[in-house]
């Protein structure tokens, strides 16, 4: 039987507790602010699109520039908590800093207001957690999303931070079908040592060592994301202490990649997530050079997978309509090959939910 899916909800995990973070307050968070206010003088709220323990997401309008924007705004039974408005203030100045095509932007930042907020990219599309709830992805797709996912970690570790909270629901896809990571609320510096008696993160996701009472480290992140691959591609997930289940079917290469994301040692596991990123790229290679053909790093790199990606999550794609995700893969694939002088078109394999 696999764990309860805690993958919604953070949890700080102390001696003898566990605690799930209470999202209780969450509606008074929203007592203080109401549709059509305008927040400093430049953003006018228009409708809320996501409520959590520390903070409530509003999609707004920038008046100014004109366009809309996502603003998160602290709860207000927190605009008085230090801690909690230390850490509000550490998300914004952390994410601000971390320019990447597949991490939400932190544009504006305003932590001496009424209620403390962070304005970000305005992400129409659904989270990771909402797309799997509405069909499965096939194994090009799975490929697509492992890449844009390792960027944006490598993007992040590049910078010295630690995500900490890689899960589905913190997985946004934009209007062209790509990943974005956002909700950097629990993100910390790089060798930063947080109190000895906690761990934060989100149970189903946090490697062992962690649980053990190690301190959070790149490789901590790895297997964060590890398992959300494993989500997605249909494996049984168990409690880190009693195991995982191997991954289903799927390519060799994605097997063996989450199989290594996954360890139980940390020293196990790619040294860093441009390492996983190579490991894929080289796996691509090999693949299309069995295949007949020698394509070099850079085109391997140009991603035709993510055309898989974009006709699954596209407003127009497979979710959407009534092509399945398979005969959709099928046929981006199709679309990739004749278009590099590739006529040859093979099935994907089979679906990764049973």
């Amino acid at each position: 039987m696999s764990a309860p899916d805690f993958s919604g909800a953070a949890v700080r995990v102390a001696p003898q507790q566990v605690a799930v973070t209470d999202h209780a307050h969450s509606a008074r968070s929203r007592r203080g602010l109401t549709a059509g206010e305008e927040i400093g003088a430049r953003y006018r709220l228009q409708e809320v699109v996501g409520v959590g323990g520390m903070a409530t997401v509003w999609r707004a309008r920038d008046e100014r520039l004109e366009r809309p924007v996502a603003l998160k705004v602290i709860a207000d039974a927190l605009t008085e908590d230090a801690v909690a408005v230390a850490r509000f203030a550490r998300e914004a100045r952390t994410q601000v800093k971390i320019r990447h095509a597949n991490i939400v932007r932190v544009h504006d930042y305003d932590l001496a207001a009424r209620q403390p907020y962070i304005v970000m990219d305005y992400i129409a599309g659904a989270t990771l957690s909402e797309r799997l709830d509405r069909a499965p992805l096939e194994p090009c797709a799975i490929k697509a999303l492992a890449r844009e996912l390792l960027a944006a970690v490598a993007a992040v570790h590049d910078h010295g931070v630690l995500h900490r909270d890689i899960k589905p629901a913190n997985v946004l896809f934009d209007s062209d079908g790509h990943a974005r990571l956002t909700d950097f609320g629990l993100a910390q510096l790089e060798g930063q040592i947080t109190h000895s008696d906690e761990v934060v993160g989100t149970l189903r996701f946090l490697a062992p060592e962690l649980l053990q009472g190690s301190p959070a480290t790149r490789q901590s992140d790895l297997f964060g994301l590890g398992v959300l691959l494993r989500t997605v591609a249909g494996a049984t997930e168990l409690h880190p202490a009693t195991g995982l289940t191997p991954v289903p079917d799927s390519p060799q290469h994605v097997a063996d990649l989450i199989e290594q994301l996954t360890r139980v040692s940390p020293h196990d596991r790619p040294r860093d997530a441009h390492a996983a990123l190579a490991q894929i790229d080289t796996a691509a290679i090999s693949a299309r050079t069995r295949a007949g053909s020698t394509p070099s790093r850079a085109s391997v790199r140009a991603a035709p997978e993510s055309s898989c990606m974009t006709t699954l999550w596209s407003s127009s794609s497979a979710v959407n309509s009534f092509e399945s995700p398979a005969a959709a893969c099928v046929s981006a694939r199709s679309r990739i090959r004749r278009a590099s002088g590739d006529t040859s078109v093979a099935a994907p394999a089979r679906s990764l939910f049973a």
